[in-house]
């Protein structure tokens, strides 16, 4: 009877232990797609869409990220949410500022060699927008 008591105790454990690893799993997805949504907000920026756009925008990647989270089968933490999206925005930050000065040196220039891509995925993420 005690075998068959820490069997089964053993195995509850495990189904935690499993349960616990997807958890960690999902919550590290979702930490990467909110820094991914604020570079993707914080590149847009730069590129020159508006405050609407942006907004759109913004609306548009969170409706993704709270999908995603609803297939992994679990909630998205606001404030980790926003924390990890201003994460995002930082890092864009920091790769703006790694380029040569004359790619930034002013606004055009930048745009001329950094927005093409960018615009395109934008766009298609603001085609989707509600």
């Amino acid at each position: 009877m005690l075998a068959l008591a820490l069997s089964g105790g053993a195995a509850a454990a495990e189904t935690d232990a499993a349960r616990s690893e997807v958890e960690s799993g999902a919550v590290r997805l979702l930490r990467e797609l909110a820094i991914a949504d604020g570079m993707r907000l914080s590149r847009a920026s730069l590129c020159g869409y508006g405050e609407d756009d942006l907004g759109r925008l913004a609306a548009s990647l969170r409706a993704q990220t709270d999908a995603r989270a609803r297939e992994a089968g679990v909630s998205v933490d606001e404030a980790r949410y926003g924390d990890d999206m201003y994460e995002g925005m930082g890092q864009s930050m920091i790769e703006l500022l790694k380029l040569p000065a004359e790619e930034i040196a002013d606004e055009q220039s930048y745009r001329a060699s950094h927005c093409a891509e960018v615009r395109g995925d934008i766009d298609a993420l603001l085609r989707q927008a509600p």
